[in-house]
């Protein structure tokens, strides 16, 4: 009897903590668009990995917001700061 009782404590202790787990963590949707912008032109970046390529884009150092996950700047993305500079492959998009 009282090794059942510790089995199901112990169950109980995992299934609250898996519950808090995912209760106070937000997943990322993969399918959200990322949007970086260069003066007037908006690049959808969605799927571009950031680096040095042509066809890649990079977030310098400076202050500033870097990527958003809307065409209309309102939703920044957490962790991209920096100024957005797309490679020279990349075109904007244009309404």
């Amino acid at each position: 009897m009282k090794l059942s009782v510790k089995h199901l404590l112990r169950g109980g202790v995992f299934a609250l903590a898996a519950t808090f787990a995912f209760a106070f963590t937000q997943p990322k949707n993969e399918f959200n668009e990322l949007w970086g912008f260069q003066g007037d032109d908006a690049y959808n970046v969605t799927g571009v990995t950031m680096g040095p390529g042509p066809n890649q884009y990079q977030c310098n150092q400076a202050s500033g917001t870097c990527l958003y996950e809307d065409r209309e700047q309102t939703i920044p993305v957490s962790g991209a700061e920096g100024v957005f500079i797309p490679g020279s492959a990349l075109e904007p998009e244009h309404d």
